[in-house]
C-alpha cells in the first residue's frame, strides 16, 4: 500500500517536471545553479565557524536532533494528509 502511494506520487512529480522546458535557457539555468551552490556552501562554511562555540555543548546536539525530528514528523503529516 505504501509503495503504491510513493510510486504514484513520484510519477506525478516527474510528469509535472517533464513539462518544464529549459532548452532556450540552459546558460541562465546553469549560472543560477552554480550561483546557488556557491552561496549555499559559502554560507555553510561561515555558519559552521559562527556556531562552533554553540555546538561544543552536548545539549545543543540534542536540541538540534529534536528540532529535526519534529520537522520531519511535521513534513510527514503534511504529505500524509495532503490532497494531491
Amino acid at each position: 500500500m505504501i509503495l503504491a502511494l510513493i510510486s504514484s506520487n513520484s510519477r506525478r512529480e516527474i510528469a509535472a517536471f517533464g513539462k518544464v522546458n529549459f532548452r532556450d535557457k540552459n546558460i541562465i539555468f546553469g549560472f543560477g545553479a552554480a550561483t546557488a551552490s556557491f552561496v549555499f556552501f559559502f554560507t555553510l562554511g561561515y555558519a559552521s565557524r559562527v556556531l562552533l562555540p554553540f555546538f561544543k555543548k552536548p545539549i545543543s546536539w540534542k536540541i538540534l536532533e529534536i528540532f529535526i525530528g519534529f520537522l520531519m514528523m511535521f513534513l510527514a503529516f503534511l504529505l500524509l494528509f495532503s490532497k494531491i
